[in-house]
């Protein structure tokens, strides 16, 4: 494998935030130059090319092509881990998903969207606490879509193969035992549990295909990196596929991004996340 550069020239950064902006709404800037640089530089490596600067000159002759793909999804972010954000699961075991089992129980079935499922941690983390938590739900119909723009990064999801550094963030003992087999030196979700989830390929921005009217929208961790015209894009379609009384999951960095008119804030039992419902008078 070639040993790759990581020099990155501000035109060359410029050109791959673009290319970033166009394809996902996620804003870079110069102050993640060295992640850009990073991540760039592995690309490189991979695809044979002797440094940064020329896998963009690459990509700047043919920027519809495989490298386009390769540069795009090198660039998201997939930071994630099993539970993240304790006081969120426990309103969700406490709160929201004993209110849904009432408001459901004519019709026995939830459906949920996780719309920036990245490696996999977050959906499988709720089909552990529905599983796990509520017994009542067995027989329901219950649909979880997981969804990315990163191809890649959803075969790892759907793999539900985990290392144990990635267990070991945020995974109950009586969850590893009960949801997961040994697999070599990792870790594999076990197939009744894999079964719950149907992963695909959203670009938030692009087309979404068929999600039905979700009871709970999980957007946490995304929006932040989308300039406000995209995010209030999202939002607003948030807000047509969502039942009436839905609820929309926020994460903790965007408990501040306007809502105005598209949902109405739901009083939780901390400030560590942002929970909405759509506005009925919208």
């Amino acid at each position: 494998m070639i040993q790759a550069s990581c020099d990155l020239s501000a035109a060359d950064l410029e050109f791959v935030s673009e290319l970033l902006r166009k394809e996902t709404a996620i804003v870079l800037g110069e102050a993640k130059k060295y992640l850009v640089s990073s991540r760039l530089k592995s690309v490189a490596s991979e695809e044979g090319f002797p440094g940064v600067a020329p896998l963009v000159a690459a990509l700047r002759a043919a920027p519809n092509g495989k490298l386009r793909r390769a540069v795009v999804e090198s660039l998201t972010t997939n930071e994630t881990y099993f539970f993240r954000d304790e006081s969120l699961w426990k309103y969700l075991r406490t709160t929201l998903v004993p209110a849904l089992i009432n408001k459901r129980e004519g019709e026995r079935a939830l459906n949920i969207w996780c719309g920036a499922s990245s490696s996999g941690q977050e959906p499988y983390s709720l089909a552990i606490l529905l599983h796990d938590d509520f017994p009542a739900l067995r027989g329901w119909r219950v649909r979880i879509v997981a969804s990315d723009v990163d191809e890649s990064i959803l075969s790892k999801a759907r793999e539900g193969l985990y290392d144990q550094f990635e267990v070991n963030r945020g995974l109950p003992a009586r969850a590893l035992v009960s949801h997961f087999e040994r697999a070599g030196t990792k870790w594999r979700v076990r197939e009744p549990l894999r079964k719950w989830i149907d992963f695909r390929k959203v670009n938030l921005i692009g087309p979404w295909g068929d999600l039905g009217r979700p009871d709970v929208v999980f957007m946490r961790n995304v929006l932040i990196y989308f300039d406000q015209q995209a995010r209030r894009g999202v939002l607003e379609r948030v807000a047509q596929v969502l039942r009436p009384d839905g609820n929309l999951i926020l994460g903790s960095s965007e408990v501040s991004h306007p809502l105005t008119g598209l949902f109405l804030p739901v009083d939780r039992p901390s400030g560590t996340h942002a929970l909405a419902t759509a506005n009925p008078a919208r």
